[in-house]
């Protein structure tokens, strides 16, 4: 049994369904869009089959097989088809390029002329954000809720020594779900600085500013990452928790820079 989000840190958001027309819906069992307060942009979050999927499946919906997925297990290749496939489906609605994103060398994603977006997977569900212009920021990612031992085991690697004695104050299910929403804010982080950082950057570049209140979290760059990322900087981040996963996402609409 899953324990219940905390009241200080529950927030859920304005959901719609995302339709899935034939015949994606072999893919995607079902979308779900959020009212993220986008000017030009879409946030689907979507549960899909993680069972069935080969080469030809990727050539059924026009998703290039990707080279590193020849020895990947069904579910990893499953992740990728339906993350590719939802944003397809996106940009169509959003009137963009259908062209399929790519995967660069780097393991990261290769959106088409014209957009920006990023992608986000975890136990069966995957998050996509894809806004149309290639400039700013766009940055997703969704987590399971971790449990007790998870936390344990890897608190320390995520967290910064202020956030570490915050989590020490909680109760174990409010811990639990502070670390992950901390896990996934860093990881959403990431994904929209890497264009401009274009190397790895671990969780102890970014801590967090204040408690989370009301859907915000604030991150402040512990360290430079470029001449205009510099130490101190603070984002401003968005989170929603549903069906025991909690969704952070970034843009140039909800990230404010100071």
């Amino acid at each position: 049994m899953h324990a219940e989000m905390p009241e200080t840190l529950k927030v859920t958001a304005d959901l719609r369904a995302f339709p899935i027309p034939e015949p994606y819906s072999e893919v995607l069992e079902q979308g779900m869009m959020i009212n993220a307060g986008l000017q030009d942009g879409l946030l689907v979050m979507a549960r899909f089959h993680q069972d069935h999927v080969d080469p030809q499946s990727f050539a059924r919906f026009g998703i290039p097989f990707d080279e590193s997925l020849k020895r990947a297990v069904v579910s990893r290749r499953a992740e990728f088809l339906a993350t590719r496939v939802l944003g397809k489906l996106m940009l169509r609605q959003l009137g963009l390029s259908e062209t399929a994103i790519g995967r660069s060398a780097d393991r990261s994603p290769i959106w088409p002329a014209g957009c920006r977006g990023a992608i986000s997977h975890t136990s069966g569900v995957c998050a996509v954000i894809a806004l149309r212009g290639a400039g700013g920021y766009a940055g997703v990612d969704v987590e399971t809720i971790v449990g007790d031992q998870t936390r344990k085991e890897i608190a320390e690697s995520i967290l910064t020594p202020p956030e570490m004695a915050l989590l020490g104050n909680l109760s174990e299910p409010e811990a639990n779900h502070l670390l992950t929403l901390l896990f996934s804010a860093k990881e959403t982080l990431f994904k929209a600085l890497y264009p401009q950082v274009l190397r790895f950057f671990g969780f102890e570049c970014a801590q967090m500013v204040a408690p989370p209140q009301g859907g915000q979290l604030g991150l402040r760059l512990t360290t430079g990452l470029t001449p205009d990322l510099t130490a101190g900087r603070a984002f401003h981040l968005r989170y929603m928790e549903h069906d025991c996963k909690i969704l952070t996402w970034m843009t140039n609409d909800t990230c404010q820079t100071k």
